[in-house]
């Protein structure tokens, strides 16, 4: 099923004749949603408490590393944090006034080959 889109006119100054696109949402789904789509399939040969039991251990070791400063990369995503913000200098450190730290996502691998194979959107 291809992706739906609209356009609405854009605000940009400058272009008064642009518009942008924006993505319909056919709903959202939680890792539960996603659990119980393999088990139905019969993608996993465990039940479903157990792949949730392991998501959660999975979510727990992730966001321990990303704290500790690793980088992570899945074939689902990349994920790093990041410092912004403006340093005074080389002897300035971290101030929660003026530096936050962030997390950055991008697609891996497989979501950029999935990506690939799309077949165009459609406007909606």
């Amino acid at each position: 099923m291809p992706i739906k889109y609209r356009l609405h006119k854009s605000n940009l100054k400058g272009a008064p004749d642009a518009y942008i696109a924006s993505v319909k949402r056919v709903g959202t789904l939680t890792e539960e949603h996603i659990v119980m789509d393999m088990v139905e399939r019969r993608r996993t040969p465990w039940p479903a408490t157990q792949c949730l039991a392991f998501l959660e251990e999975f979510y727990a070791i992730f966001i321990m590393r990303i704290l500790e400063g690793y980088h992570i990369n899945t074939p689902l995503m990349k994920c790093v944090v990041s410092i912004e913000g403006q340093f005074d200098g080389p002897k300035d450190h971290f101030n929660k006034k003026r530096h936050t730290l962030k997390i950055k996502l991008s697609p891996g691998r497989k979501l950029r080959e999935a990506m690939k194979d799309l077949p165009t959107p459609e406007k909606y």
